[in-house]
């Protein structure tokens, strides 16, 4: 049997599919950098979780004060009790933005980098399919 969830209605950050243990996700995240670095979270203010092995593809989307933009995609596999592995893609780097991804427990926190600008937005957008 097929299950088809839209998690938390139609307003939802979150989007998931799935058959049994096999899912896939889709999320929505944002950070705002007034002065200093960021963490990106839904919009419930929650953290990407994750359970077992998950391939994930990530698209980063970010400007700063000026409209400078950076444009990234990021690819790989998030391991619970193993760690993260990435391939970065940069499109556009009108700015030093960036994310880095950490994982601690089944937590991973995607912190969005001012870099040399006054104050940068970012959405994130995220796909996670479970493998495992």
């Amino acid at each position: 049997m097929k299950t088809y969830n839209n998690i938390a209605g139609t307003t939802s950050s979150e989007f998931s599919i799935g058959e049994g243990a096999v899912s896939v996700r889709q999320m929505v995240f944002g950070a705002v950098c007034a002065g200093a670095d960021s963490n990106a979270l839904d919009r419930n203010g929650n953290q990407l979780s994750v359970v077992g092995t998950e391939f994930y593809e990530l698209k980063l989307f970010g400007t700063d004060n000026l409209g400078n933009r950076v444009t990234k995609q990021l690819r790989g596999t998030i391991t619970v009790g193993s760690g993260i592995t990435k391939i970065e893609d940069t499109f556009e780097e009108g700015f030093n933005g960036a994310i880095t991804l950490t994982l601690n427990a089944n937590t991973v926190t995607m912190s969005c980098k001012i870099g040399s600008a006054t104050s940068a937005t970012y959405s994130i957008y995220i796909a996670l399919q479970r493998i495992e």
